[in-house]
């Protein structure tokens, strides 16, 4: 997939800031690509002046890479799972990515609070924010799975729980 951060494929002076993608849809877009064994060709256009990148450009791709530092295990070196995507029980989408005998899901949406379902999945293992290491309890509930986090999810963007042995 192939996205600008602008409307322009190369630096356009006369963009506002309503013309630039929320980092927010470029990441989402990143994320449900990997998912899916994509990749995402971010184009961002430096201005001719002084070949810099824009600071509303640069901002954006600082924050791919702030959320890289922390969750890059589930995003380089890994293949699609046998499912690319489920939903949680209030509706927010998952994504997956597998290396080796470890699952990643990517949790996008809103999360708050220390549990969610994850409708018509059902896994075993060890689990753990990824970004963090804290544990994450995985419990059945018939063709669901409970995720229940040792910490509140409110302030974590795109939060990935790491199983191991699947």
């Amino acid at each position: 997939m192939t996205r600008r951060i602008g409307n322009s494929f190369g630096y356009n002076r006369n963009e506002s800031d309503d013309d630039y993608t929320s980092f927010e849809t470029l990441f989402l877009d990143f994320i449900d690509a990997v998912s899916k064994n994509g990749n995402l060709l971010l184009n961002a256009g430096p201005r001719g002046e002084d070949a810099q990148i824009p600071d509303k450009q640069l901002s954006r791709l600082s924050k791919f890479g702030e959320w890289l530092n922390q969750n890059g295990d589930a995003v380089y070196g890994t293949r699609p799972w046998t499912q690319a995507e489920a939903i949680t029980e209030t509706g927010e989408a998952i994504r997956f990515t597998k290396k080796d005998k470890k699952l990643y899901l990517m949790l996008l949406g809103n999360h708050s609070g220390s549990k969610i379902k994850v409708k018509q999945v059902s896994i075993d293992g060890e689990a753990c924010l990824l970004a963090d290491g804290s544990q994450v309890k995985l419990e059945r509930e018939g063709d669901d799975m409970v995720l229940t986090f040792a910490r509140q999810l409110d302030d974590l963007f795109v939060p990935v729980v790491l199983i191991d042995g699947v």
